[in-house]
């Protein structure tokens, strides 16, 4: 099937094409591990790529092919399963490098203090290592035992293209920061009355943000030495808010989701301004941070 869509100031060109459908054996085993997952087709486009102010760097044309995503973010109670199996097995090298880092997490909120809660297991797993991820979709590629399917990280394309959900126009995963009823449409760091976007001197506050909700309350520094009094809502649970077209909870804000192959997370977290939690947001991800978790896609062997 093709489309055409405007992107910015020139038409793109998509052509979208279904992933090969699995086995119904499969896909109750995933859901019984971790939860649901939703097909992304194989689509050919051509994007507008934008610097950190969000003007327009270059253009490249990217052929994806088709996979299926996680609807949502790995959760605590997942990520858990998966390190119990590591230790029944004695895999405690393994166990090591996937473990959680509980104290920067106690650091940033008394909700954290106790992660292991029944309330907490359905919120996104964070503070944890890049091959901590990586043994998580092995785990689940050996627990699902498919001949044909296997679990990995997306890389950034394929992250983007399912966040977009085949709206290259947008700049986040549901359409605008807030509904038209003033209810949030994502988990983020917001300002009352006020949310920042970057300029050329650093950032500035926009009037684009209502009513602040009850959370802890933080004093954000500007660059330019102003202080505004901020709202810190910290991670909210895997399923919130609206899903994308493609049925995707959470792309953007929550937790920023690592990718495959690269020293970065996107879709900016909980802890992120308005700005930073664009579809092309991008954080730097070197080490387990209380900002970042991930989702797994399924691709074929």
């Amino acid at each position: 099937m093709k489309r055409t869509i405007l992107l910015l100031t020139f038409a793109v060109l998509a052509l979208c094409v279904s992933a090969q459908k699995r086995d119904k054996a499969v896909v109750k085993k995933e859901k019984q591990l971790v939860g649901n997952f939703v097909e992304i087709p194989a689509q050919h486009f051509t994007l507008n790529i934008l610097d950190s102010l969000g003007k327009v760097a270059h253009t490249s044309e990217y052929t994806t092919a088709g996979f299926y995503m996680m609807t949502t973010e790995v959760s605590r109670a997942s990520y858990n399963a998966f390190l119990k199996d590591l230790q029944a097995q004695g895999r405690m090298e393994d166990y090591a490098k996937a473990s959680i880092q509980d104290t920067a997490l106690e650091k940033i909120s008394r909700k954290y203090k106790d992660w292991n809660a029944p309330d907490f297991g359905n919120y996104p797993v964070a503070n944890i290592s890049y091959e901590g991820a990586l043994l998580f979709c092995q785990w689940l590629t050996d627990k699902v035992g498919s001949s044909e399917w296997e679990y990995t990280l997306p890389d950034k394309i394929d992250w983007q293209v399912a966040a977009w959900g085949g709206n290259f126009l947008e700049k986040y995963a549901n359409g605008s920061l807030i509904t038209p009823l003033d209810a949030y449409r994502y988990t983020f760091f917001n300002i009352p009355a006020d949310c920042l976007t970057k300029a050329e001197d650093g950032y500035r506050a926009v009037a684009w943000m209502l009513a602040p909700q009850p959370y802890n309350v933080n004093m954000l520094q500007l660059k330019n030495g102003e202080k505004y009094l901020s709202v810190n809502p910290a991670t909210t649970s895997v399923v919130s808010h609206d899903p994308n077209p493609y049925g995707l909870y959470n792309m953007c804000g929550n937790v920023a989701e690592m990718v495959y192959g690269e020293s970065i997370a996107l879709g900016g977290s909980w802890a992120d301004p308005g700005y930073d939690i664009r579809i092309q947001s991008e954080k730097t991800f070197t080490e387990p941070s209380p900002m970042v978790g991930f989702r797994v896609i399924a691709v074929r062997k």
